[in-house]
């Protein structure tokens, strides 16, 4: 069995230097931070949801997160090897 599992940080971090997060929690309880929002999306604005419902591609190597930054929602796609975020 595998779950993903969303970390949301504390809100006002100083200069926007933790962004928000995502980790991998396996069923022993270890964590691996996959991805995590660029401080330049987030922009110091309150995270009310990264994630309201987890996808993942069909490959399986791609993550896609519905986020309400501040008032505005974004798309945005986490790649699960690398980390690397793609707002779409």
């Amino acid at each position: 069995i595998i779950s993903l599992a969303i970390k949301i940080d504390a809100f006002g971090a100083p200069n926007g230097s933790e962004s928000k997060k995502v980790y991998f929690i396996d069923t022993e309880g270890n964590t691996r931070l996959i991805a995590k929002l660029s401080p330049d999306l987030v922009r110091n604005r309150p995270v009310f949801h990264a994630c309201t419902t987890l996808t993942v591609s069909a490959d399986g190597k791609t993550l896609l997160l519905d986020c309400e930054i501040g008032n505005a929602w974004y798309i945005v796609t986490a790649d699960i090897k690398t980390g690397e975020t793609k707002v779409l």
